[in-house]
């Protein structure tokens, strides 16, 4: 893992995960969370569905809370376990939480990038 920011992806390293690393389909799944995390912060809290918190701190929380509440359901849905995810269920869980994102009216092309990010990091699980 690599510890820079995760807005910064590049060819090497996407959501924190090093391509050139060793890494695992739990690296995967928290990269997942990231991504989806980032992607949907912004509309959660411009949507005005729920009253967030002033602080930015404890704001950034309540969102990650909601968002991997969000990844915890895709990956129950498609049969995946969260908590010890393969890559099969992490595609899974990557399908319906794209399905989710396009009801949610998120841009398809926005929706492709960061599918094919997560993709990319999956097919380089090495178990």
């Amino acid at each position: 893992m690599h510890n820079h920011d995760d807005n910064q992806n590049t060819d090497a390293c996407l959501w924190g995960v090093e391509l050139d690393s060793d890494y695992n389909s739990t690296d995967v799944r928290d990269a997942m969370l990231k991504c989806f995390v980032k992607a949907n912060g912004d509309a959660i809290a411009k949507s005005g569905v729920m009253q967030l918190p002033e602080d930015e701190n404890e704001k950034k929380k309540v969102i990650e809370q909601m968002t991997e509440s969000f990844v915890k359901k895709a990956f129950e849905e498609t049969g995946g376990d969260y908590n010890s995810p393969t890559k099969q269920s992490i595609m899974a869980a990557l399908e319906k939480l794209k399905q989710y994102a396009a009801g949610q009216n998120h841009s398809q092309e926005m929706i492709e990038k960061h599918a094919s990010e997560i993709t990319k990091i999956a097919d380089g699980l090495k178990e």
